[in-house]
């Protein structure tokens, strides 16, 4: 079977990132702020610097990342990206988890690659339903 991202799902799975980025980001300026009092003329320069790099950065990862395909057959797993290409048998395949810490991950453990990881929302519920039922056939 062959599951693809589709745009929305493409764009969601990077909102819902972008967010809980934000929100952490928010949550380290507001320790950094209670331990370092705005009296310290260096903070303000130092939150703007690191707001911009952050956002530069968050950007340019969203768009050197592409769309997301996930090929099951009867001998073999494939995930692949925009550049990326992880291919490995069943044989090699150790299980799969999905993270508990926000941003949820789905992470497929094997002995070739290691982990293959992706978000949670890369894919739609019903095509992570059936990749989920999938990998779980798949466990020994």
């Amino acid at each position: 079977m062959e599951f693809t991202q589709s745009r929305f799902q493409y764009f969601f799975a990077h909102f819902y990132g972008m967010t809980v980025s934000v929100i952490v980001y928010w949550v380290v300026v507001a320790i950094m702020i209670y331990l370092f009092p705005a009296e310290y003329e260096w903070f303000d320069s130092y939150f703007i610097l690191s707001a911009a790099a952050g956002g530069i950065h968050y950007l340019v990862a969203i768009y050197r990342q592409g769309y997301k395909v996930i090929k099951l057959t009867e001998n073999e797993f494939i995930y692949q990206d925009n550049k990326n290409i992880q291919q490995f048998s069943w044989d090699d395949f150790e299980g799969y988890k999905v993270s508990r810490m926000i941003p949820y991950d789905i992470i497929i453990k094997n002995k070739k690659y290691g982990k293959t990881k992706f978000s949670y929302f890369t894919f739609s519920l019903t095509q992570r339903r059936q990749i989920l039922s999938l990998l779980q056939s798949k466990c020994k």
